[in-house]
């Protein structure tokens, strides 16, 4: 699906997971009933990033492609993509590859980053994207562990690499991807429940783990905010500070906010939830089905600037987790997922929001 791997994961559906006990807007199901408490208003909270700045990375892709571009003598191009080098935007941890099975990489990013964030008073964002069977709809982004135990061992190394106050995207789709019966069979299910649960868990041991916010997926997939709860709190979601919105997907960000403030209230109205705005500054495709609709589509636009400051009292932040240019997946000609396509980048650029 995603990352600096994909895009989203199976575009627009509405998907079918069962009704909800009760009555009303916030009405949730009774089998929950015990563990997540539905409300009328969103209960007072400090945002755990206000104040911050985020981390910007350099040394990303995007930033020495427009370096590569500036040193041809090509201004304008290099111009375009310094709109997106010059923001803040989510590192990935994608766990195991062919060129690097003990995911050294992961290690290494974390500590420099640490490092450089330490330096520059600057605070990094994480992105986990390493879960087995993962990408298990699109299978464009397939991989990650082969095993709980295996990702656990993974993840206990990267807790003990933070060395300063970081935060934690955890595991973009895994959710999602759930609700769609034919992806996961019920012990797959029941597994990936359990995993997001233990690593929520283990992030927030953390001294260094300022905050952590569990991917929920966006309304273009749930219309119905109220399928996500069950498998939410299944997921630890109780002991989060809040959900992870949109990543790599284009879903407007006021469409995404409002929705999301139903999907707080309905898990008792305490979490916070950051949106990735990196590439929704136009919105979704408008027509079309599918993979027409989140691999690659033509036309968008860079959205709300990276920013801990938002008009909405529980959208703690708006990030960009995906990193504008890079492809969704190999659909309509397009190359592998996570590889930087030049004009998809200036595409974007050229159609910012801000």
């Amino acid at each position: 699906m995603v990352a600096g791997i994909a895009g989203s994961v199976y575009g627009f559906y509405r998907p079918s997971h069962g009704g909800v006990a009760g009555s009303g807007r916030y009405a949730i199901r009774e089998d929950i009933a015990g563990k997540a408490t539905a409300s009328e208003v969103l209960l007072e909270r400090d945002n755990p990033l206000a104040g911050k700045v985020l981390y910007r990375d350099s040394e990303s892709t995007v930033a020495k492609r427009a370096q590569q571009l500036r040193e041809r003598g090509d201004i304008a191009k290099s111009t375009l993509l310094d709109e997106i080098a010059l923001q803040p935007a989510a590192l990935w941890l994608i766990g195991p590859s062919q060129s690097d099975a003990g995911a050294n990489r992961d290690l290494a990013l974390i500590q420099k980053s640490n490092e450089r964030a330490r330096n520059t008073s600057t605070l990094p964002v994480y992105q986990l994207y390493a879960i087995p069977i993962r990408d298990g709809c699109a299978v464009y982004s397939a991989g990650g562990f082969s095993s709980n135990a295996e990702y656990y061992s993974w993840l206990d190394k990267i807790i003990n690499s933070i060395s300063y106050d970081s935060v934690f995207s955890v595991e973009a789709d895994a959710i999602s991807q759930t609700v769609k019966s034919n992806c996961l069979n019920p012990e797959q299910k029941k597994q990936r429940y359990e995993l997001l649960k233990t690593t929520i868990n283990k992030l927030q041991q953390s001294q260094h783990v300022l905050a952590v916010y569990l991917d929920a997926g966006h309304p273009e997939w749930f219309p119905d905010p109220s399928e996500l709860v069950e498998p939410l709190v299944m997921s630890g979601v109780m002991e989060a500070d809040g959900l992870a919105l949109n990543v790599s997907n284009y879903v407007d960000t006021q469409w995404v906010a409002e929705w999301s403030k139903q999907l707080v209230l309905l898990l008792g109205g305490k979490h916070g939830v950051v949106i990735d705005t990196s590439r929704n500054g136009r919105g979704g495709l408008s027509g079309g089905t599918g993979e027409e609709r989140w691999c690659n589509p033509r036309g968008r636009g860079l959205g709300n600037l990276p920013s801990v400051d938002t008009p909405y009292q529980h959208v703690d932040a708006y990030l960009w987790i995906k990193a504008p240019g890079e492809s969704d997946g190999s659909c309509f000609g397009f190359p592998s997922a996570g590889t930087f396509v030049d004009e998809l980048a200036f595409e974007l650029a050229a159609n910012s929001l801000e």
